[in-house]
């Protein structure tokens, strides 16, 4: 069992928009771009789900062409010479997959390589959060760790979000939390089973948002974070 990077490209007309005074819509040979990377099964690619995103943004860019002006169709035009792997893509979104990657260094290359001049990815990853999909569950990143491994990649981290607050940092524990007695004593019991409503109450009051409402609960953890990653143009 593996779990590769799962990324969703969306065709972006925004690549358009830094894009390009020529006739037609350069060609990009973008086969080498949705191929998988060195074989390494953590880094799959699905090359088919690729190169149909590749060619829904280029038949987009294709749609809208006319309405850029011819400076920025000339910049487009010469984006084609340019080295590395070509693309017409200019968002990708991650969402709550780098944790399952362990090969981080590869992952940020990876979507540097898929990324077209000045585009886009955007990037979510829990800080706060159950084990899950176990045994590949690997990372709980901070804010500096995606610029660690941005700055690697030649990416640069334009925005940085710590999402959800400690009320929801509670409620995602709880929800997954279990109140079982120590023992078979009737006061570990009646303890457990006071806890086990407390809980189910807090959960529920959190859920309603009636707690958040009235209290702000404040600290230096949050649940996840939402991380929009660019390419230099």
């Amino acid at each position: 069992m593996h779990f590769p990077i799962r990324i969703m490209i969306i065709a972006a007309a925004g690549f358009a928009a830094s894009a390009a005074c020529a006739a037609d819509v350069p060609t990009f040979d973008v086969t080498p771009t949705c191929r998988p990377i060195s074989g390494d099964r953590s880094m799959a690619i699905n090359t088919d789900r690729c190169l149909r995103s590749e060619r829904e943004a280029r038949e987009q860019l294709t749609r809208e062409w006319a309405n850029f002006s011819a400076a920025d169709r000339a910049q487009c035009t010469q984006t084609a010479s340019m080295g590395g792997l070509p693309s017409y893509v200019e968002l990708i979104t991650c969402l709550e997959v780098l944790e399952h990657v362990y090969s981080w260094d590869r992952a940020f290359a990876n979507l540097a390589e898929l990324l077209a001049p000045g585009g886009q990815a955007l990037v979510t990853c829990p800080h706060v959060y159950p084990l899950h999909e176990e045994p590949y569950d690997f990372w709980r990143p901070t804010p500096y760790a995606f610029q660690r491994a941005a700055e690697a990649a030649d990416l640069s981290c334009t925005r940085i979000i710590k999402a959800g607050d400690l009320w929801d940092v509670i409620g995602t524990l709880l929800g997954g939390a279990q109140a079982l007695p120590v023992d078979r004593s009737l006061r570990s019991r009646l303890t457990t089973r006071a806890v086990r409503r407390g809980c189910d109450k807090l959960v529920t009051a959190l859920a309603r948002g009636s707690l958040r409402r009235r209290t702000s609960l404040t600290g230096n953890t949050y649940l996840s974070a939402v991380v929009v990653l660019q390419k230099a143009s």
